[in-house]
């Protein structure tokens, strides 16, 4: 072991060498984690959450047949049950997008020139982008190579950074890169470089595509930020920036307005009850400030179980690092003062907007750690914590001069995510993948007699069926059942998912 650090010791390692060594192989790792395991078998790929599920689908319908609707005629006469999670169905009864559109039209975009078998493989990119952008963001807010480098390869072997990579179509950590790409350019900003004026509207748009709903807290931090540098603005600027935005943006208004009937509705809403409702502007605002209401004490017990206990290695290091940062707070820059407030702004406003979210299904979260969705919805604070992290090891390396230190304690954090991520999180990678393959030679099995124009009714199991055959998710039904269950009959043959096999009604 002396020896090893000897040899380690001679070695001259540079940030960016080091960095992108470890980029390779965490995009090496990640690119084998996603591959689906090899079945032969002629269903298509299958995905553990409903949201990927829809993600999926819609990317594969928007590249190859162009559109972001399927009809679907049984819904006339089935209240609009005829639909998968994650999916909605508008005014006419056709399929369409239950979330926000950014992340399928960007998506579909990309698998318009790299095919539709690199779909999956996008995010772990697009997160070594966020994680890269994040390295250059802080070696100029802090004015420190070192703090720049451990709180970039900390996210690397972040717990929730590695989780929801693996998530390959979930919007999180693309809407978080994004976030991170957009404040990098941002903070390199200069009056006469137009290409980081363009850059910044559209990756700052890209962002808010992909995720709407963070538009105040985003709008606010990227107008400060643009306050703190009006030296650097120039009228010709504003303007590529603003179209940089609206390039970036557009697409999903134009498919809003065509699939859900207006500018201002997205894949979230209700639609039917859009109808009765007359008064869009607080129906907005309420979406905008507080969709979930005011709830102080659920949302601190929500922020101590699925973040404080999700990573406490990053929680606990990073209240000793502000309290570092703070009793030094003379001696920050500018620029680190400007990331500590921002940084707090954002804590206190999703740990409200998200925090007071009562999640339905309690059977997930007493299943999931990682897999909670308050996890995947707080992932951005997770990132902006980690320079105060990277304080305490740079502080306790220098004032007790401990050589490796730093070395050590990634090791040992980089441990601790592993284990979590693999092993002990109940819904751990390794899990889902082996799950994953089981649901779908459980498809292929039970699909293989069936009619294609077959209904299954089903709770939870619309991610195995789906898109092979229609299907009626029952966990969270808005309607009826039992009342419209003699008219699907004859209509279509209709089966019940139990127990692992499927009943014919």
């Amino acid at each position: 072991m002396i020896n090893f650090f000897h040899r380690l010791k001679t070695i001259h390692f540079s940030p960016l060498k080091i960095l992108l060594s470890f980029s390779v192989l965490f995009l090496i790792f990640q690119f084998i984690v996603i591959t689906p395991i090899k079945l032969e078998l002629e269903n298509g790929p299958k995905f553990d959450w409903p949201d990927e599920v829809a993600n999926y689908f819609w990317v594969r319908e928007l590249s190859t047949n162009h559109r972001l609707a399927i009809p679907e005629p049984v819904n006339s006469f089935a209240d609009n049950l005829v639909h998968p999670r994650s999916f909605n169905v508008n005014f006419s009864g056709s399929l369409v997008p239950g979330s926000f559109l950014g992340l399928i039209i960007l998506y579909a975009f990309l698998a318009k020139f790299f095919g539709l078998g690199a779909i999956i493989y996008f995010t772990p990119l697009v997160m070594l982008g966020g994680v890269w952008a994040f390295y250059f963001l802080l070696k100029k807010v802090f004015s420190s190579e070192k703090i720049a480098l451990f709180s970039s390869i900390l996210l690397l072997f972040s717990a929730p950074w590695q989780y929801y990579s693996f998530e390959s179509l979930l919007p999180n950590v693309p809407f978080t890169s994004f976030v991170l790409i957009s404040l990098a350019v941002l903070i390199y900003l200069k009056k006469n470089q137009l290409c980081l004026w363009g850059a910044f509207g559209l990756f700052s748009g890209l962002a808010l595509a992909i995720r709407p709903a963070e538009f105040v807290w985003l709008a606010l931090i990227y107008f400060v930020i643009l306050v703190s540098k009006k030296k650097e603005f120039s009228l010709l600027g504003v303007v590529v920036m603003i179209l940089g935005a609206w390039l970036a943006i557009f697409p999903s208004l134009f498919f809003q307005e065509l699939i859900y009937g207006s500018f201002l509705i997205s894949g979230y809403d209700k639609l039917p009850e859009l109808v009765i409702q007359t008064n869009p502007v607080i129906r907005l605002l309420k979406q905008a400030l507080i969709p979930f209401g005011f709830h102080p004490w659920l949302a601190v017990s929500n922020f101590w179980h699925y973040f404080i206990l999700s990573s406490p290695f990053t929680a606990l290091f990073s209240v000793f690092g502000i309290f570092l940062y703070l009793k030094k707070w003379r001696e920050q820059t500018k620029s680190s003062k400007l990331y500590f407030w921002l940084t707090i702004f954002i804590f206190v406003w999703l740990l409200n907007y998200y925090g007071s979210w009562q999640f339905e299904d309690l059977r997930t979260l007493r299943l999931n750690q990682l897999g909670a969705s308050y996890v995947r919805y707080w992932l951005i604070l997770f990132v902006l914590s980690l320079p105060f992290v990277s304080l305490v090891i740079d502080e306790v390396s220098r004032r007790w001069k401990l050589k490796y230190f730093s070395l050590v304690v990634l090791i040992i954090f980089s441990a601790i995510s592993f284990q979590q991520i693999l092993f002990s999180d109940p819904n751990n990678i390794l899990a889902v993948r082996r799950k994953v393959s089981a649901n779908r030679i459980m498809a292929a099995k039970l699909l293989k007699d069936l009619p294609d124009q077959a209904i299954i009714i089903t709770s939870r199991s619309d991610k195995i069926f789906f898109p092979e055959r229609r299907v009626i998710e029952t966990y969270g039904l808005r309607g009826d059942l039992n009342k419209i269950l003699p008219i699907l009959k004859k209509l279509a043959p209709i089966y019940q998912h139990e127990n692992g096999a499927l009943i014919e009604l």
